[in-house]
């Protein structure tokens, strides 16, 4: 009767372990894990530029502008299944020289690219006010400048990627009147839905 029962005991204790097993993964692969936007949200207006030619800009309380902002942030999102998967370090941001004197003319006005570019606002005499970079919410400091200086910006450039999985992305960091880019930002984002409907914009402006 004891070898009876010990054994129905471990049956039970095994079908609870599976169960809850089966439950854990399922919540995992539902509760969605949010990546950081770099980006921001203060931005207030978005160029959008399909394969290097600038097909429309779109204001702050504009449909498209909203659109953009939505699938921008969906393309930040992953489960904690596939996050875990894929191993944390693959969604770390991490922040680059670059060496571009013209950031539009080398990134987004190159043929066979989707790019948008992310504008900030001005003071009202059209004097610039920068934005400081800040990375897992503190603001980031060039280990390898002389002075570990911040880095400042009024225009964000980003090449999309026409990708249903997590790939890097990458965002240039500029001077909206000098247009120079002296830093960029990897990410990873799945960012296919995006790159479709600012392909579709330059269709409904062709109409």
């Amino acid at each position: 009767m004891n070898s009876k029962i010990a054994k129905r005991v471990i049956s039970i204790t095994v079908i609870a372990l599976v169960a809850a097993l089966i439950i854990t993964t399922i919540v995992l692969a539902i509760v969605p894990k949010k990546m950081q936007n770099v980006i921001g949200d203060n931005y207030i207006m978005v160029r959008a530029y399909v394969d290097g030619t600038e097909v429309n800009k779109y204001l702050k309380n504009s449909d498209e502008f909203k659109k953009i902002s939505e699938l921008h942030e969906e393309s930040l999102e992953d489960s904690l299944l596939s996050a875990i998967f894929q191993g944390s370090g693959k969604f770390d941001v991490k922040v680059k020289t670059a060496d571009y004197s013209n950031v539009l003319s080398s990134v987004a006005e190159v043929a066979g690219t989707n790019v948008l570019v992310f504008e900030f606002p001005s003071q009202d005499d059209g004097k610039q006010i920068f934005q400081t970079l800040e990375v897992n919410g503190e603001v980031y400091k060039d280990s390898n400048s002389l002075n570990e200086s911040t880095v400042e910006y009024d225009m964000i450039v980003m090449p999309l990627v026409d990708s249903d999985n997590y790939d890097l992305c990458t965002i240039y960091l500029a001077n909206s009147v000098t247009k120079v880019s002296s830093y960029k930002v990897e990410f990873f984002a799945h960012q296919s839905e995006l790159y479709d409907y600012v392909a579709s914009l330059a269709e409904k402006v062709a109409k």
